[in-house]
């Protein structure tokens, strides 16, 4: 694979898995109340972050599973590239490949994007509610399964879902 190329995925990688990760914070962060002031006083987006805000279950069926797809993506691409730079034995690729990887995505996809949305959530919020839309719609055939899934066990519980309508 060409070296732009595995630095442009790898970077669009990182990104998501940041916008997925940060936003998950900020939706357990964010003042419901100013979330509310800013839908009422605010544009498109602000109504859209309180879109995704009022059915919890259903943005962080879809946070996670965006998640662990970035990272699943991130990880299979990062060991086909040190493959194919040193050609070591697979154990040892997929080792090597773990050890170099997982300090960038902790600090890239995890600590940082998870401070910057706990200071900031609300604005932040705002930047990531159009990528979200797009990957929760992406994710339908997905999430809706697993959201009718969670209600029903929350039903089966006794906890009463979070949906505000």
């Amino acid at each position: 694979m060409n070296l732009v190329v595995f630095l442009c995925a790898f970077a669009a990688l990182l990104v998501l898995g940041g916008i997925f990760s940060g936003t998950e914070t900020g939706m357990y962060s964010a003042s419901r109340l100013r979330v509310e002031a800013a839908a009422k006083s605010g544009g498109r987006t602000a109504r859209l972050v309180r879109q995704l805000l009022s059915d919890d279950a259903r943005l962080l069926i879809t946070l996670l599973f965006a998640y662990n797809a970035v990272l699943q993506s991130l990880a299979t691409l990062f060991e086909r590239q040190i493959g194919a730079w040193i050609s070591p034995p697979d154990a040892w690729r997929e080792a090597l490949a773990s050890a170099l990887l997982a300090p960038i995505v902790f600090f890239c996809i995890d600590l940082l994007p998870k401070d910057l949305f706990h200071r900031r959530p609300l604005a932040l919020l705002h930047l990531s509610a159009w990528p979200v839309v797009v990957v929760q719609k992406l994710l339908l055939p997905i999430v809706w399964p697993l959201h009718l899934f969670a209600l029903g066990i929350e039903r089966l519980l006794g906890v009463r879902p979070t949906v505000e309508r």
